[in-house]
């Protein structure tokens, strides 16, 4: 599909969320995506890691059970990060720490500029 609308001049850029930390946010992962992306013809990445919500977050760590031998790095890392409210007071949602995410967007931005694109599209 991507190939087909860049192939007819649409500028198309990638979204990649949410990303779990550790899961999916590997560079052995992100290097295959943004190389089909860019084989494809995407000309931006965007991306997101995971905001865990109170009411869904034992079914995603139940998930996460199924494909990692321990989700408690994945806990703690959610545990040191922050709880925002969402949809005004309504509803939580806890993210992960700014300085995580911060140090792993510069790694994939680097991952991503290696193949001429960039993070966040500007």
């Amino acid at each position: 599909s991507l190939q087909c609308l860049t192939g007819v001049g649409v500028h198309a850029a990638v979204r990649l969320d949410p990303l779990i930390p550790l899961v999916t946010d590997t560079n052995r992962n992100l290097s295959y995506l943004l190389e089909e992306a860019s084989r494809s013809g995407a000309k931006h990445v965007a991306l997101n890691y995971l905001f865990l919500r109170p009411a869904l977050r034992d079914k995603i760590l139940s998930g996460l059970r199924a494909v990692m031998a321990s989700t408690s790095e994945v806990c703690r890392l959610f545990s040191e990060g922050v709880e925002l409210p969402m949809l005004g007071a309504r509803h939580r949602i806890h993210t992960l720490p700014a300085e995580f995410r911060r140090r792993n967007y510069a790694r994939i931005t680097a991952l991503a500029g290696g193949l001429g694109k960039y993070f966040p599209p500007r």
